[in-house]
């Protein structure tokens, strides 16, 4: 288990059968926003997790999707464990920035999913970290085995030519 404590959230992780559950609670901020997000990547490397649970439901989000996209691609881009598959817990109130946030990490080569109960989200959790495993058993190991590195500042014509593509997803 890991416990990391932020200015205004704290956010708690553990690991069961491959699948880590990261807890988050109190006021997230863009600043806390970027500090969990870098701590959970970590994380995620040293556990070797092959997909998550971020659990918001206990969390109020003064940051907006495009803000959180930019630190978690960014995160991402220096530590590849964030790519894995991660469902999102949240309440119900706040699920048109988590619906958003999902669409904007797709065109980015991130799953994300969000789920208003804790069930559906490990059972989706466990379904894609095992066709993960199974992807990189059969082409190598890592997010560029599979294709899914995020994308960097110097792919700006696939990032453009992704974007239309957002509005027509819903």
């Amino acid at each position: 288990m890991e416990r990391w404590q932020y200015p205004t959230a704290i956010a708690v992780a553990t690991l069961d059968s491959g699948i880590s559950v990261v807890t988050i609670t109190g006021v997230v901020t863009p600043d806390v926003a970027a500090s969990i997000l870098a701590d959970n990547a970590a994380w995620l490397a040293r556990s070797g997790a092959v997909a998550q649970v971020a659990n918001y439901e206990g969390a109020a989000m003064a940051i907006d999707a495009p803000a959180l996209l930019a630190h978690a691609a960014g995160i991402a881009a220096f530590n590849p464990a964030l790519v894995v598959p991660t469902a999102l817990q949240v309440h119900a109130d706040q699920m048109e920035l988590w619906h958003l946030y999902c669409s904007l990490m797709a065109y980015r080569g991130m799953a994300r999913a969000p789920f208003e109960r804790m069930e559906p989200a490990l059972k989706w959790a466990a379904d894609q970290g095992s066709a993960r495993a199974a992807l990189q058993l059969h082409a190598g190991s890592g997010p560029a085995a599979l294709g899914t590195e995020p994308l960097s500042p110097a792919q700006p014509e696939l990032s453009r030519s992704l974007g239309p593509a957002a509005s027509r997803r819903g």
